[in-house]
């Protein structure tokens, strides 16, 4: 893999967002995406900050993006998985319990985000309890 710049890294999250916010299908609603301005409020921001996340104009914080991530209720590795899915040795890492040769990249559906309760900490505490319950 080439080496990427932080303008092309920017230009690639932005594509992802949206690709998520604008094209793919919400699989909990029949319509397709949601507007600029809708996914501003869901994040505290303006829609010109959306559109320039975007754009690749302006580079996206690791808390913006899991608020966007939120705000387009699918998960943070979902968008770096569509920003690099022409890398796949890179994305390999953003798939827990899959292995690269397993992820069919064209057919990829978000990875829909739900929560077991209502913290995601109990959550993740009770993953981890499940899973070495059966080791």
């Amino acid at each position: 893999m080439n080496p990427l710049t932080e303008k092309e890294h920017n230009k690639r999250i932005g594509e992802a967002i949206y690709y998520f916010r604008d094209i793919c299908k919400n699989p909990h609603s029949k319509r397709r995406g949601i507007t600029q301005s809708a996914l501003a409020k869901r994040v505290l921001v303006t829609f010109q900050q959306i559109q320039k996340y975007e754009k690749g104009t302006n580079g996206v914080s690791s808390y913006r993006l899991i608020l966007i991530a939120e705000g387009l209720n699918i998960s943070v590795s979902d968008i770096y998985i569509k920003a690099y899915e022409d890398h796949k040795d890179s994305v390999a890492y953003f798939t827990p319990f899959e292995t690269i040769g397993e992820i069919d990249m064209k057919d990829r559906k978000p990875l829909v985000k739900t929560t077991l309760t209502d913290s995601p900490l109990d959550d993740l505490e009770k993953i981890i309890y499940e899973n070495n319950k059966d080791q």
